[in-house]
């Protein structure tokens, strides 16, 4: 069916986007960090966890006549929690199923911002790689991620194969200030690279959540982005 992938089910939980949504993401969700897109024509299995480790994997079907590998979807991913500490990743692969603007059910909703990255919808291949860990001390939770994101074979490239990068650094610290009142700051770094793709992303982010009772909140929150270079 139409489902989220496996690193959103374990990596995603790991990162701010968790805790404060959308203005911690890395910039255009080139990385799915939102959970901007799903895949369609899906299957998926999850495990139990097994001493705290737990893996999921995923296939999607393609949908171009005449070619198996058209358009087809893959991913795995494994999380592993021992107490304070959690550390997850995962790979993902989409082909284009010969289209300009979809890679089979994996929906370019999101991942095709037109001023960041809507250039690369043509990309024959998008190769998405993720990891995310967190360390809780007390009241205080520390947080980092990595992603690497790969346009292959794009309208633009300049030959065979070639293709276009962007990874992605990442930190953050939550501060549980009360019972009621959580705190958090993250800064991102996204550099993007390759056929004549030379840019940089800075943005800073905060958040303020206020719990008026188990069942509603108030919150806050505000990013600062500055971008540069050409793309």
């Amino acid at each position: 069916g139409r489902q989220y992938d496996p690193l959103v089910d374990l990596i995603q939980p790991l990162t701010e986007d968790d805790t404060y949504g959308s203005a911690f993401a890395t910039p255009g969700d080139m990385d799915n960090y939102d959970n901007s897109s799903r895949v369609n024509n899906s299957i998926k299995y999850t495990s139990p966890t097994y001493a705290g480790l737990q893996v999921s994997a995923m296939y999607a079907f393609g949908g171009e006549a005449g070619e198996t590998s058209g358009g087809q979807t893959y991913a795995i991913a494994a999380a592993y929690n021992h107490g304070p500490f959690n550390l997850a990743a995962g790979y993902l692969r989409a082909n284009n199923n010969g289209t300009s603007s979809t890679y089979d059910g994996f929906t370019s909703t999101g991942l095709d911002s037109s001023a960041i990255n809507g250039a690369f919808i043509s990309a024959s291949t998008l190769q998405i790689i993720r990891a995310a860990a967190t360390y809780a001390i007390g009241p205080v939770t520390l947080g980092a991620a990595y992603s690497n994101v790969d346009y292959g074979n794009y309208a633009a490239a300049a030959g065979p194969n070639n293709g276009t990068r962007f990874n992605t650094g990442q930190a953050f610290v939550n501060y549980q200030l009360n019972a009621a009142i959580e705190l958090g700051v993250g800064y991102n770094y996204t550099k993007g690279s390759g056929n004549n793709v030379d840019a940089s992303y800075n943005q800073v982010s905060l958040g303020a959540d206020y719990a008026l009772s188990k069942r509603t909140d108030l919150y806050a929150l505000a990013a600062y982005q500055k971008a540069s270079g050409n793309t």
